[in-house]
């Protein structure tokens, strides 16, 4: 090496250079990559901009192939909903060492698929292990470069969401599950609806004290859980009226969220 003794920075491309120094590198990103060589630096995998006196970097480390293990499933619809609402899952994918993948052949071979299954109904409409969403494609996203999907569910209960990453086999149209994330979601009623909510009034005779027991149901059918005795009101007419507000009528909830009122 001939290091001109005016310059600072040299470009190490125009030079022969018998060293070889390497470097793991895992998170990406564009990196100026510089030598210093008897006092002088030199531009290496970048080049010299002698306006600004510097090293340009041209470096770019990209991401590695995505692995599902350690992607990131984000969304409203990855954690407890309520029935009815409209909620989106979304996976971003990461290669081994946490970085996005944003350029890689997944965009247009990899593939991920949502499935819903009722785990404990809390309806009885829904009996466990019903298949709520099956094999739903997640749509990729320009935008944010997530696959994502919208889903709505009624029944109240503990779900399982499970998000498949799905890879192409060679010259087929045929996919292979790679790995799959699952998650548990807990979707609770909706606010309570009068046309759903059930009174169920036994047989009385004059003698003897009987219950009456409500039902809170919302407009799918799921028993509302949350504590309503505070704006629960129940009125008994008949030759005389008696109401819970006067403290005529008793009224308890049950452990099993319905209520009695005698």
């Amino acid at each position: 090496l001939n290091p001109n003794p005016d310059e600072n920075v040299r470009n190490a491309n125009a030079e022969r250079m018998a060293f070889k120094a390497t470097r793991q590198l895992t998170v990406t990103g564009i990196y100026v990559v510089t030598a210093r060589v008897l006092g002088v630096n030199y531009c290496v995998a970048s080049y010299f901009n002698a306006t600004i006196g510097a090293c340009i970097p041209n470096a770019i480390v990209s991401a590695t192939r995505s692995l599902a293990s350690v992607s990131l499933l984000q969304g409203s619809g990855t954690v407890d909903a309520v029935a009815g609402d409209a909620v989106q899952v979304k996976v971003v994918p990461l290669d081994r060492y946490g970085n996005q993948v944003t350029f890689e052949h997944s965009f247009t071979e990899l593939k991920y698929a949502m499935n819903v299954t009722m785990v404990e109904s809390l309806n009885p409409a829904v009996p466990d292990g019903t298949i709520y969403i099956p094999d739903r494609p997640l749509t990729f996203n320009i935008a944010d470069r997530s696959h994502g999907a919208f889903y709505s569910l009624t029944a109240a209960g503990l779900y399982s969401l499970a998000v498949d990453m799905l890879e192409p086999r060679w010259y087929t149209e045929q996919t292979y599950l790679v790995t799959r994330r699952a998650l548990p979601i807990n979707l609770v009623a909706t606010v309570a609806d009068v046309q759903t909510t059930e009174v169920l009034v036994p047989e009385a005779t004059a003698s003897a004290q009987h219950a009456v027991q409500v039902l809170v149901r919302d407009r799918y059918h799921n028993l509302v859980r949350t504590d309503l005795s505070a704006s629960l009101a129940v009125h008994i007419v008949g030759p005389t009226v008696l109401t819970s507000e006067q403290g005529l009528v008793i009224l308890e909830r049950n452990d099993d969220a319905s209520y009695n009122a005698f």
